[in-house]
């Protein structure tokens, strides 16, 4: 089995609005346009980042299950990485927050597939695989970015960048 994952691109991010509403600036959408998801499916979470970041490489299926973890309101840079912090050590996030055994549990892995979602939710699943450190992961994520998943030999999942 080989998953892709991919991290949406560079978002219009505005912090009046739910980071949920938001989608791509024209840095983000040129990044998105570059990426090599050829011959791959396309399933997206249900934001318009997500989608967008996929759009330029063909028809994409949109599945509420690849979304980002789910947050409430803006919390401002020390209060957002506390709770990344949080998030990641299996506690409980934030007031609102979806926890990331929540999000690893209803995150589907589809063969052949390029799966685009945000990083909190990509860097659970790739950590709930392959045992790697997710907040180091999360923390060095670029958007876009792409994580491919496979399994070895022993059926272990390996991870690498695309």
């Amino acid at each position: 089995m080989r998953v892709v994952l991919v991290r949406h691109s560079v978002s219009a991010a505005d912090p009046s609005t739910s980071p949920h509403t938001w989608g791509l600036t024209d840095e983000g959408r040129a990044r998105a346009a570059a990426l090599d998801l050829s011959g791959l499916r396309l399933l997206a979470g249900p934001e318009p980042k997500m989608v967008q970041t996929l759009e330029p490489h063909g028809p994409v299926e949109v599945d509420p299950r690849c979304g980002e973890s789910h947050s409430e309101g803006w919390l401002g840079d020390d209060a957002f990485l506390a709770a990344i912090e949080r998030y990641f050590a299996g506690e409980e996030p934030a007031p609102g927050w979806e926890r990331a055994a929540d999000v690893v549990a209803r995150f589907p892995l589809v063969d052949g597939v390029a799966i685009c979602s945000g990083g909190r939710a990509i860097s659970a699943v790739v950590a709930h695989l392959t045992g790697c450190d997710g907040f180091a992961l999360w923390r060095t994520l670029t958007m876009p970015h792409v994580i491919v998943l496979h399994q070895g030999d022993q059926g272990r999942w390996v991870a690498s960048n695309g």
